[in-house]
């Protein structure tokens, strides 16, 4: 698996447009269609693919673990009990709720030179 060397910016905005690209599920990193989560948008603009899950907790690598670390940032703001996963599983109403979300994180990372 290769790790890009993108910044977390660049990752948050990169995952943004696979997503509008391909689509977004619910559940699953990606399903039959090629729609994916959040999780598996940040894996294909991180890594250039969905590596298997490991075991019950997300892991990533670099500049995308400090994406997931902000996104998990974000969503404590608003929903305490909450983090990525349950945010596109349980409060997102769609995938714009979620490409809104990691544009939000980019700007973010962007302004901090992340």
């Amino acid at each position: 698996m290769t790790v890009t060397q993108d910044r977390p910016s660049q990752i948050a905005f990169k995952a943004a447009d696979y997503m509008a690209e391909h689509g977004y599920c619910k559940g699953m990193l990606q399903d039959k269609a090629g729609r994916v989560c959040l999780e598996g948008a940040i894996r294909m603009a991180a890594y250039g693919q969905i590596a298997p899950h490991m075991g019950s907790w997300c892991i990533f690598m670099g500049s995308a673990a400090g994406l997931w670390e902000h996104l998990a940032f974000l969503i404590r703001k608003d929903h305490p009990d909450d983090g990525p996963v349950s945010f596109n599983d349980d409060l997102a109403e769609g995938g714009e709720d979620v490409i809104l979300l990691l544009k939000r994180a980019g700007h973010d990372l962007e302004e901090q030179g992340r």
